[in-house]
């Protein structure tokens, strides 16, 4: 078991965002000591958290992520899918600018 400070160094985080994820209950912790109020995590934790910076990673907000935990798992799929559209549109759209301004324009 890790202390949060410890997580947070393992994670590249700050202990507030660890505290922020355990409050809206997206990472809890494994272990909360009842007497000194400290928090523990398990290593295997760590596997949660990257799959919480992956989902930002390709857009989705700390919200929707907190969502998922009342969505099945197609659910998700069809949140992703719908994300991966929304990409999709928006790098045909910069595409389109950068030749609309530069044309062939190369650096």
């Amino acid at each position: 078991m890790l202390k949060i400070r410890e997580f947070s160094k393992l994670c590249k985080c700050s202990v507030y965002t660890l505290r922020y994820y355990d409050q809206i209950g997206i990472l809890k912790p494994s272990i909360i000591d009842t007497k000194s109020g400290y928090r523990f995590y398990d290593e295997k934790q760590l596997n949660d958290y990257i799959e919480i910076k992956d989902f930002q990673s390709i857009g989705f907000s700390i919200l929707e992520i907190q969502s998922f935990n009342s969505k099945t798992n197609n659910e998700i799929l069809q949140m992703i899918d719908k994300k991966v559209e929304q990409l999709e549109t928006k790098l045909e759209l910069s595409i389109y600018i950068k030749k609309k301004y530069f044309g062939g324009y190369e650096k």
